[in-house]
């Protein structure tokens, strides 16, 4: 029973620390659209076209 309390008390605090730290869910404009700028619309734009796919809006 000792050690299944101690591991409810550890499994809290790990999720208070996760919850404080503001972990947040990826946002498309702010970390998304940049790497698609960076590493995809070389080859994948209205121009190239590279496998029939426009990246470009």
């Amino acid at each position: 029973m000792k050690y299944l309390r101690q591991m409810i008390i550890v499994c809290f605090v790990w999720a208070f620390v996760a919850h404080a730290n503001g972990v947040s869910m990826p946002d498309f404009n702010r970390d998304i659209a940049p790497l698609i700028a960076k590493r995809c619309l070389e080859c994948h734009n209205k121009r190239d076209l590279k496998g029939d796919v426009n990246l470009t809006t």
